[in-house]
């Protein structure tokens, strides 16, 4: 009867000690999982939505003033002859590029922290974008304005996957927090 008594006390220590272990686990993963999410969202997501977000703006907002890209064109009497032009590039190499560039940086650099297994179209299409405005910034420097635009087309896709990657990861984050 000792021995019984025994051998039922070792084996409740050891089904305590196995259920405390696995649920440990399980919270360690889940620490994990949130720790990952929050990555996501502070360093890549979050950033990006915000840069796209703020872009779209001040782009609706320089159609508003009635600088349109499908208008950027160079006139015979030169590229100097309308305001328009040297706004553009104003807004252009001081406001739009720098947004772009900071983008660039946070996508190649946080590409570890993308949802997908591969890179998202738009991701790859915006980082040819502000590529392709690197070589029309530096014709402008050196005096040539015979282009306005990048030689690809801003990916208006990428507004949508920041915002939906974004808030779909703030809705993971308040499931693993526990809300």
């Amino acid at each position: 009867m000792e021995i019984q008594g025994l051998i039922v006390t070792v084996a409740l220590a050891l089904l305590g000690y196995l259920v405390t272990y696995l649920n440990n686990l399980r919270l360690a993963k889940r620490a994990d999982k949130l720790k990952f999410v929050t990555a996501q969202i502070d360093e890549l997501y979050g950033p990006l939505y915000v840069i796209t977000q703020t872009g779209q703006i001040l782009f609706q907002a320089l159609r508003a003033k009635g600088i349109k890209k499908e208008k950027l064109s160079v006139s015979e009497a030169g590229p100097d002859s309308t305001d328009e032009l040297t706004d553009w590039r104003i807004w252009v190499e001081e406001v739009l590029y720098p947004l772009n560039a900071q983008l660039e940086h946070i996508i190649i650099n946080k590409a570890h922290l993308i949802i997908e297994e591969e890179m998202p179209h738009c991701l790859k299409l915006f980082l040819a974008h502000s590529a392709g405005y690197k070589a029309i910034i530096k014709k402008w420097r050196d005096g040539n304005f015979s282009e306005h635009s990048s030689v690809i087309e801003y990916p208006d896709e990428i507004e949508e996957y920041a915002e939906n990657s974004f808030l779909s990861l703030r809705k993971q984050q308040r499931k693993l927090i526990g809300r």
